[in-house]
């Protein structure tokens, strides 16, 4: 970009327009020590519908879209954190609590290289699906808080999940719940409810004690 950083937007400069800078916590790998690193956003450029920003100490630019400018500059709530939980591996999550809005419910534990039933009892678990939800909750993220009157009404909800990980021990409850013509499904956690993207996750939220239990294996000739 050269010397001449005024016409991205980032001249260093005090006041209105002058460049925004934030702090970012990054690491490079899993096991590697956090590093801090300064994200500096530059004015957005109405003549090209775009701003421009850097990491300070390194010369290359880059482009943010006004949807994404927007969101960094406006709000502080989509620079924090928005996943449910925060996981490495599945076998972190070592126990989940299904409860149903008939009031059943169901605990597992991981057992070995699968799950089993605490409650109900005498049942076998279907590891398959219970690993299905478990590999999603990582994926689940907050996508704001819903806007008053915009969430159904959580007594006609779909499930609500809590549970451990070896990592910050229990979780939850996150009680989610579905409503009919919205992209979002909606999830209440405290006194505070989000959106949560419904794409690809509804369908790994349970609805039965019998998602998540084994089936009867059919007697050899029955029909």
């Amino acid at each position: 970009p050269g010397d001449d950083l005024s016409k991205y937007g980032l001249l260093r400069e005090d006041g209105k327009g002058a460049p925004l800078r934030y702090t970012l916590w990054l690491k490079k790998k899993e096991d590697a020590p956090l590093e801090d690193k300064s994200l500096i956003i530059g004015r957005f450029l109405e003549e090209e519908k775009r701003a421009y920003g850097r990491i300070e100490g390194e010369k290359r630019l880059f482009a943010v879209k006004k949807e994404d400018y927007d969101k960094i500059t406006k709000t502080p709530y989509f620079l924090s954190e928005r996943r449910l939980l925060l996981y490495a591996k599945d076998t972190e999550i070592t126990e989940v609590t299904a409860r149903f809005p008939d009031e059943s419910a169901m605990k597992l534990e991981r057992f070995g290289v699968g799950w089993r039933f605490v409650s109900p009892e005498g049942r076998e678990a279907e590891p398959g699906n219970v690993e299905d939800l478990v590999g999603a909750l990582k994926d689940f993220e907050r996508e704001g808080e819903a806007e008053p009157g915009e969430a159904p009404d959580f007594k006609d909800f779909i499930v609500e999940l809590s549970g451990r990980d070896i990592r910050h021990g229990a979780w939850g409850p996150f009680r989610f719940a579905d409503k009919q013509g919205s992209e979002f499904l909606y999830m209440r956690e405290g006194g505070k409810v989000y959106r949560i993207t419904k794409k690809w996750n509804e369908d790994k939220l349970p609805r039965s004690l019998k998602d998540w239990e084994k089936e009867e294996q059919k007697e050899d000739g029955a029909t």
